[in-house]
């Protein structure tokens, strides 16, 4: 199968994997039960909402005044909650990702989820792990919306930005590719909030509402 895109940089929560409904949001509401008893549990398109603008961060400081130490403890929490639960791969990305490496693409992911995690994902669901992972252990000047990533991997492979196609469900993906002069696609079908759903749309160069979406444009 001849490619379109010598190599996908791949977002992984809420793009690769069910992050927000089978671990977040879960997390979440733990989280407001325990610190806040009594307090409102947004809903998960709520939840979604939130994350998107302005974050979960500033929402947990500015609506609920969770203090430092108060953070700190979400934070542990969440990463507890990050490592004993794997989540799920949105259907069809498997198969896609599987043959989009059989015909010769390079497979990068760009997340803010730790590196472990995401290696841990890829070999229990899928067997497989991407070429390269970049990590929130990197430096802050190197994560999302930097373009680090993207010079990166096309410094190691010899390509040009131009021969990338990044993949993510949230802007800070669409900043990357941007200044980094990659190509674009919004992971749509993992979009469900009317507000995120419609700026991703409006400002993308792909819309994919699909996982077969994603296989038509990588594939051609």
């Amino acid at each position: 199968m001849a490619l379109k895109f010598k190599c996908l940089v791949l977002d992984h929560d809420d793009t690769a994997v069910k992050s927000s409904p089978e671990i977040h949001y879960p997390c979440f509401v733990k989280t407001v039960e325990l610190f806040r008893p009594g307090e409102y549990i947004l809903t998960l398109e709520e939840f979604m909402n939130a994350c998107f603008y302005p974050s979960l961060s500033e929402y947990y400081r500015r609506v609920l005044g969770f203090t430092k130490e108060e953070l700190d403890l979400e934070f542990e929490m969440w990463r507890e909650y990050a490592d004993e639960r794997v989540p799920h791969f949105y259907e069809g990305i498997e198969r896609i990702l599987a043959d989009y490496k059989a015909a010769g693409g390079v497979l990068a992911v760009s997340s803010q989820s730790q590196k472990a995690i995401i290696e841990r994902d890829y070999t229990e669901r899928l067997g497989v792990l991407p070429d390269m992972i970049y990590g929130c252990e990197l430096d802050s000047d190197k994560c999302k919306p930097s373009p680090y990533a993207v010079f990166d991997v096309c410094e190691k492979y010899g390509f040009d930005p131009s021969d990338v196609l990044v993949v993510d469900d949230l802007k800070t993906g669409l900043e990357m590719a941007r200044s980094a002069g990659a190509h674009f696609a919004a992971a749509g079908w993992s979009h469900f909030v009317p507000e995120i759903r419609n700026y991703m749309a409006n400002n993308s160069e792909f819309y994919l509402k699909t996982t077969d979406e994603l296989r038509e444009l990588l594939f051609g």
